[in-house]
């Protein structure tokens, strides 16, 4: 079965340790809303303040800001998941932010933030957070230029382990980090995250793919609706420790090597006439992916998802809520670890079968054990 997350956490561990460079400091936090609130609440970012998003964002962090009393902006992104610099200050000059969210989606690094002027121009007129929550960021390399530029990601999307971490410059972060820890919210999420990642290893084990997309849609779901929704609270320090003997470069190299076999395997998907487009991903990236996104030109219909899961592979468009899916649509391929060439090999197939109508001719393998039985097993456990 091809799943998304990867269900163990040794191959992620190196014996070399990395940690932030001198002129950065950093903390850690429960979850990436849990650092937004402590960053905003200590730089005194006003209640009713505007924050500006892009338009491929994830809804419940959108419906979180508002429940917390921000008023959110909207700047488009083409369907590169890309922004041009004199669209996006015509945004800004519209909305007078506060606060400027630059979101590296799917890893793939926003261009504007290569020009260290254009960045140190915006914040000049705005706090400026750069969303990495799709990056694996090396502590060594961020390097937030000045006290109103901060850097963001989540352990959860990219490896086993969870909670954000919160950079910025020794002059931006003179804050005292929120001291709470254990409550009510952290419990109910602790044990929301453990059960999801028994029901993906059980459809690991099992070689189960509605498992897997019950983990997802139901436990993981039910989770991030309860992440984000009170104060803020920082991450548990055994974790911060673990994290810091994540093998980086190994991650890296492994990437790369998986983005070369996508892009070799899938070239005959994007043609005029096919519902897929390439999402342009330059080759220093690579290594940086959290997944391998392949564009839809229209929404995708029920029978490609359904017949994917029929492969034992599981996706399904992203961020479908987004003002940006009103005219696109993206999925999401797994990188990592636990994927081989044979398993990329199998998506590229599966895709061009499904884009050439050849599937139809084919029998649907049936399930090694009956997901109904998984499912309710999952529910009835859910349940208490």
């Amino acid at each position: 079965m091809i799943e998304h997350y990867q269900p163990f956490l040794f191959p992620f561990l190196s014996a070399k340790a990395s940690h932030p460079n001198v002129l950065t400091k950093r903390y850690y936090y429960w979850s990436w809303e849990d650092g937004l609130w402590d960053l905003l609440k200590k730089k005194h970012v006003e209640k009713g303040s505007t924050i500006l998003i892009p338009d491929f964002y994830c809804s419940d962090v959108v419906t979180n800001m508002k429940l917390h009393g921000y008023s959110v902006a909207v700047y488009k992104l083409d369907k590169q998941f890309q922004i041009k610099k004199q669209t996006l200050l015509r945004s800004i000059q519209r909305h007078h932010p506060a606060v400027i969210i630059l979101f590296h989606a799917c890893g793939i690094t926003n261009k504007v933030t290569k020009d260290k002027r254009f960045l140190q121009k915006m914040t000049k007129k705005a706090m400026l957070i750069e969303d990495s929550v799709h990056q694996l960021l090396d502590p060594q390399t961020v390097k937030p230029l000045n006290e109103s530029h901060f850097i963001m990601d989540s352990l959860r999307k990219v490896s086993p382990l969870y909670g954000s971490f919160l950079y910025g410059t020794k002059q931006g972060m003179r804050f005292q980090q929120t001291k709470r820890l254990w409550s009510l919210y952290t419990l109910q999420t602790t044990l929301l995250y453990l059960w999801f990642r028994i029901v993906l290893l059980a459809s690991h084990l099992f070689h189960n793919p509605l498992f897997a997309v019950y983990a997802h849609k139901t436990i993981l779901k039910r989770h991030d609706d309860v992440i984000g929704n009170m104060s803020s609270h920082r991450g548990i320090p055994g974790i911060a420790w673990i994290s810091q003997w994540i093998n980086r470069s190994g991650i890296e190299r492994v990437k790369r090597e998986q983005v070369k076999w996508y892009e070799h395997m899938m070239r005959s998907l994007f043609t005029k006439s096919s519902p897929f487009y390439r999402i342009q991903i330059p080759r220093g990236d690579y290594g940086k992916l959290h997944v391998y996104p392949v564009g839809l030109k229209k929404k995708a219909s029920a029978e490609l998802i359904a017949y994917l899961k029929d492969q034992h592979i599981v996706v399904w468009p992203k961020f479908e809520d987004s003002a940006w899916a009103k005219n696109h649509d993206v999925l999401f391929f797994p990188l990592g670890f636990h994927m081989g060439k044979t398993s990329i090999k199998r998506i590229a197939k599966s895709l061009t079968a499904w884009k050439t109508g050849e599937w139809k001719q084919k029998q649907t393998e049936e399930p090694l054990m009956s997901p109904h039985l998984l499912v309710r097993a999952a529910q009835f456990i859910l349940s208490f």
